[in-house]
Protein backbone atom coordinates (compact mmCIF):
# COMPACT_ATOMS: atom_id res chain seq x y z
CA UNK A 1 0.00 0.00 0.00
CA UNK A 2 2.76 2.39 0.99
CA UNK A 3 4.90 1.69 -2.37
CA UNK A 4 1.92 1.80 -4.57
CA UNK A 5 1.06 5.28 -2.95
CA UNK A 6 4.49 6.84 -3.48
CA UNK A 7 5.04 5.37 -6.91
CA UNK A 8 1.41 6.88 -7.73
CA UNK A 9 2.84 9.89 -6.43
CA UNK A 10 6.08 9.84 -8.83
CA UNK A 11 3.55 9.28 -11.26
CA UNK A 12 1.40 12.06 -11.30
CA UNK A 13 5.21 14.29 -11.05
CA UNK A 14 6.30 12.51 -14.16
CA UNK A 15 3.07 12.85 -16.22
CA UNK A 16 3.34 16.52 -17.58
CA UNK A 17 6.61 15.31 -18.95
CA UNK A 18 5.60 12.18 -20.37
CA UNK A 19 2.12 13.83 -21.93
CA UNK A 20 4.61 16.97 -23.32
CA UNK A 21 6.88 14.27 -24.89
CA UNK A 22 3.72 12.26 -26.53
CA UNK A 23 2.97 15.77 -27.85
CA UNK A 24 6.05 16.07 -29.45
CA UNK A 25 6.20 12.98 -30.83
CA UNK A 26 3.02 12.89 -32.16
CA UNK A 27 3.48 16.53 -33.97
CA UNK A 28 6.81 14.41 -35.06
CA UNK A 29 4.82 12.00 -36.83
CA UNK A 30 2.07 13.77 -38.22
CA UNK A 31 4.47 15.64 -40.31
CA UNK A 32 5.94 12.59 -41.98
CA UNK A 33 3.59 12.50 -45.09
CA UNK A 34 4.13 9.03 -46.61
CA UNK A 35 5.19 7.44 -43.12
CA UNK A 36 1.44 8.29 -41.74
CA UNK A 37 -0.57 7.22 -44.72
CA UNK A 38 0.56 4.08 -44.85
CA UNK A 39 0.30 3.50 -41.52
CA UNK A 40 -3.32 5.04 -41.12
CA UNK A 41 -4.12 2.47 -43.73
CA UNK A 42 -2.82 -0.48 -41.79
CA UNK A 43 -4.56 1.28 -38.69
CA UNK A 44 -7.89 0.68 -40.44
CA UNK A 45 -7.15 -3.07 -41.78
CA UNK A 46 -6.29 -3.95 -37.97
CA UNK A 47 -9.47 -2.27 -36.58
CA UNK A 48 -11.93 -4.08 -38.88
CA UNK A 49 -10.15 -7.15 -38.11
CA UNK A 50 -10.40 -6.25 -34.43
CA UNK A 51 -14.28 -5.84 -34.73
CA UNK A 52 -15.14 -8.86 -36.93
CA UNK A 53 -12.68 -11.58 -35.60
CA UNK A 54 -10.33 -10.89 -32.53
CA UNK A 55 -14.22 -9.51 -30.75
CA UNK A 56 -15.69 -12.32 -31.32
CA UNK A 57 -13.28 -15.07 -30.54
CA UNK A 58 -12.87 -15.28 -26.58
CA UNK A 59 -9.85 -17.43 -27.20
CA UNK A 60 -7.96 -14.96 -28.91
CA UNK A 61 -8.60 -11.82 -26.72
CA UNK A 62 -7.75 -14.33 -23.68
CA UNK A 63 -4.61 -14.99 -26.10
CA UNK A 64 -3.65 -11.33 -26.70
CA UNK A 65 -3.87 -10.07 -23.32
CA UNK A 66 -2.05 -13.35 -21.23
CA UNK A 67 0.69 -12.39 -24.20
CA UNK A 68 1.06 -9.10 -22.77
CA UNK A 69 1.29 -10.36 -19.28
CA UNK A 70 4.56 -12.79 -20.67
CA UNK A 71 5.90 -10.35 -23.45
CA UNK A 72 6.32 -8.00 -20.39
CA UNK A 73 7.94 -10.47 -17.99
CA UNK A 74 10.45 -11.00 -20.78
CA UNK A 75 11.08 -7.44 -21.14
CA UNK A 76 11.84 -7.67 -17.66
CA UNK A 77 14.51 -10.32 -18.14
CA UNK A 78 11.68 -12.39 -16.06
CA UNK A 79 11.28 -16.41 -16.65
CA UNK A 80 7.45 -17.01 -17.58
CA UNK A 81 6.86 -19.75 -15.71
CA UNK A 82 3.31 -21.07 -17.37
CA UNK A 83 1.82 -19.38 -19.74
CA UNK A 84 -2.05 -21.04 -20.09
CA UNK A 85 -5.00 -19.87 -22.31
CA UNK A 86 -8.35 -21.89 -22.25
CA UNK A 87 -11.52 -20.95 -24.92
CA UNK A 88 -13.84 -20.15 -22.13
CA UNK A 89 -11.80 -19.81 -18.95
CA UNK A 90 -9.57 -16.95 -19.18
CA UNK A 91 -6.08 -17.42 -19.01
CA UNK A 92 -3.36 -17.24 -15.94
CA UNK A 93 0.42 -16.08 -16.90
CA UNK A 94 2.70 -16.95 -13.67
CA UNK A 95 6.57 -15.59 -13.47
CA UNK A 96 9.83 -15.47 -11.86
CA UNK A 97 10.66 -12.54 -9.62
CA UNK A 98 13.17 -10.30 -10.11
CA UNK A 99 14.19 -7.24 -11.76
CA UNK A 100 12.84 -4.11 -11.49
CA UNK A 101 11.05 -5.08 -7.79
CA UNK A 102 7.37 -3.95 -7.48
CA UNK A 103 7.09 -2.13 -10.48
CA UNK A 104 8.25 -4.54 -12.64
CA UNK A 105 5.33 -6.73 -10.76
CA UNK A 106 2.74 -4.15 -11.61
CA UNK A 107 4.14 -3.28 -15.42
CA UNK A 108 3.51 -7.35 -16.02
CA UNK A 109 0.33 -7.03 -14.27
CA UNK A 110 -0.90 -4.15 -15.94
CA UNK A 111 1.02 -4.47 -19.18
CA UNK A 112 -2.21 -6.04 -21.45
CA UNK A 113 -3.75 -2.34 -20.95
CA UNK A 114 -0.75 -0.79 -21.39
CA UNK A 115 2.31 -2.42 -23.46
CA UNK A 116 1.05 -3.10 -26.95
CA UNK A 117 3.19 -6.41 -27.62
CA UNK A 118 2.95 -6.61 -31.14
CA UNK A 119 3.31 -3.00 -31.85
CA UNK A 120 5.94 -2.62 -29.81
CA UNK A 121 8.17 -5.84 -31.91
CA UNK A 122 7.44 -4.24 -35.23
CA UNK A 123 8.34 -0.88 -34.56
CA UNK A 124 11.31 -1.79 -32.75
CA UNK A 125 12.24 -3.85 -35.70
CA UNK A 126 11.46 -0.98 -38.22
CA UNK A 127 14.91 0.14 -37.84
CA UNK A 128 16.55 -2.63 -39.16
CA UNK A 129 14.94 -3.09 -42.05
CA UNK A 130 16.27 -2.35 -45.69
CA UNK A 131 14.07 0.30 -48.09
CA UNK A 132 12.51 -3.76 -49.53
CA UNK A 133 10.40 -4.11 -46.63
CA UNK A 134 8.64 -0.61 -47.38
CA UNK A 135 5.81 0.53 -47.30
CA UNK A 136 3.98 -2.94 -46.61
CA UNK A 137 5.71 -3.14 -43.10
CA UNK A 138 4.61 0.22 -42.72
CA UNK A 139 0.99 -0.93 -43.06
CA UNK A 140 1.91 -3.76 -40.76
CA UNK A 141 2.92 -1.46 -38.00
CA UNK A 142 -0.49 -0.05 -38.40
CA UNK A 143 -2.41 -3.30 -38.45
CA UNK A 144 -0.89 -3.84 -34.96
CA UNK A 145 -1.56 -0.57 -33.64
CA UNK A 146 -5.48 -1.21 -34.66
CA UNK A 147 -5.34 -4.43 -33.18
CA UNK A 148 -4.58 -3.21 -30.13
CA UNK A 149 -6.11 -0.08 -30.04
CA UNK A 150 -10.12 -1.51 -29.55
CA UNK A 151 -7.95 -4.54 -27.18
CA UNK A 152 -6.78 -2.12 -24.93
CA UNK A 153 -9.71 -0.43 -24.31
CA UNK A 154 -11.98 -4.16 -24.20
CA UNK A 155 -9.62 -5.18 -21.45
CA UNK A 156 -9.76 -1.88 -19.42
CA UNK A 157 -13.79 -1.48 -19.71
CA UNK A 158 -14.11 -5.69 -18.70
CA UNK A 159 -11.21 -5.56 -15.96
CA UNK A 160 -12.33 -2.25 -14.66
CA UNK A 161 -14.00 -4.23 -11.41
CA UNK A 162 -13.98 -5.62 -8.30
CA UNK A 163 -15.88 -8.94 -9.64
CA UNK A 164 -13.60 -12.55 -8.85
CA UNK A 165 -13.05 -15.25 -11.03
CA UNK A 166 -11.71 -18.28 -11.10
CA UNK A 167 -7.83 -18.73 -12.14
CA UNK A 168 -8.02 -20.91 -15.78
CA UNK A 169 -4.58 -23.26 -13.71
CA UNK A 170 -4.94 -22.77 -10.21
CA UNK A 171 -8.53 -23.19 -9.72
CA UNK A 172 -8.41 -20.09 -6.76
CA UNK A 173 -10.86 -17.29 -6.67
CA UNK A 174 -9.16 -14.30 -8.04
CA UNK A 175 -9.74 -10.40 -8.29
CA UNK A 176 -8.83 -8.64 -11.73
CA UNK A 177 -5.20 -7.15 -12.49
CA UNK A 178 -6.64 -3.86 -12.14
CA UNK A 179 -8.69 -4.47 -8.84
CA UNK A 180 -5.50 -5.92 -7.02
CA UNK A 181 -3.50 -3.02 -7.32
CA UNK A 182 -6.27 -0.70 -7.11
CA UNK A 183 -8.56 1.86 -8.94
CA UNK A 184 -6.77 4.97 -8.97
CA UNK A 185 -3.37 3.55 -8.77
CA UNK A 186 -4.39 1.47 -12.00
CA UNK A 187 -5.66 4.64 -13.61
CA UNK A 188 -2.62 6.71 -13.16
CA UNK A 189 -0.81 4.20 -14.29
CA UNK A 190 -2.21 2.87 -17.17
CA UNK A 191 -2.64 6.43 -18.54
CA UNK A 192 1.17 7.95 -17.77
CA UNK A 193 2.72 4.26 -19.02
CA UNK A 194 0.78 4.16 -22.17
CA UNK A 195 1.95 7.67 -23.21
CA UNK A 196 4.81 7.24 -22.25
CA UNK A 197 5.57 3.56 -24.32
CA UNK A 198 3.48 5.16 -27.00
CA UNK A 199 5.81 8.39 -27.77
CA UNK A 200 8.32 6.40 -27.64
CA UNK A 201 7.33 3.97 -30.10
CA UNK A 202 6.51 7.11 -32.58
CA UNK A 203 9.80 8.41 -32.01
CA UNK A 204 11.29 5.68 -32.90
CA UNK A 205 8.89 5.15 -36.06
CA UNK A 206 10.66 8.52 -37.15
CA UNK A 207 14.05 8.75 -35.77
CA UNK A 208 14.81 5.37 -35.35
CA UNK A 209 16.72 3.82 -32.30
CA UNK A 210 17.89 7.86 -31.17
CA UNK A 211 13.91 9.05 -30.93
CA UNK A 212 13.96 7.26 -27.73
CA UNK A 213 17.00 9.70 -26.63
CA UNK A 214 14.60 12.43 -28.38
CA UNK A 215 11.74 11.21 -26.38
CA UNK A 216 13.93 11.74 -23.19
CA UNK A 217 15.27 15.57 -24.14
CA UNK A 218 11.70 16.51 -24.16
CA UNK A 219 10.34 14.34 -21.04
CA UNK A 220 13.49 15.68 -18.98
CA UNK A 221 13.17 19.31 -18.74
CA UNK A 222 9.65 19.15 -18.33
CA UNK A 223 10.06 16.82 -15.75
CA UNK A 224 12.78 18.95 -14.18
CA UNK A 225 10.73 21.78 -13.92
CA UNK A 226 8.07 20.31 -12.08
CA UNK A 227 10.17 19.08 -9.90
CA UNK A 228 11.60 22.53 -8.98
CA UNK A 229 8.63 23.87 -8.59
CA UNK A 230 7.17 21.97 -5.68
CA UNK A 231 9.23 23.22 -2.81
CA UNK A 232 8.07 26.76 -4.14
CA UNK A 233 4.40 25.70 -4.25
CA UNK A 234 4.94 24.25 -0.59
CA UNK A 235 6.72 27.34 0.63
CA UNK A 236 3.44 29.76 -0.77
CA UNK A 237 1.32 27.10 1.00
CA UNK A 238 2.53 27.15 3.90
Amino acid sequence: MAYRLAFGLILLLVFPGVFSAFLWAGRLFLRTDGLLIFVLIGTIFGIVFDQLVIKKVSYLQTLIHELGHASASLLLFRRVERFVVTPYNGGEVYHSGGFAGEFGNDFIGLAPYTFPTFLFISVMLRPLLNSNWFPWFDILIGFTFGLHAFGFIRDIRNNFSRRTFIGAWSGRQLQTDIAVRGFIFSTIFIITLTLAIHGILLAVMVEGYRGVLSWGQQFYPVTKNVCESIPRVLKMVQ
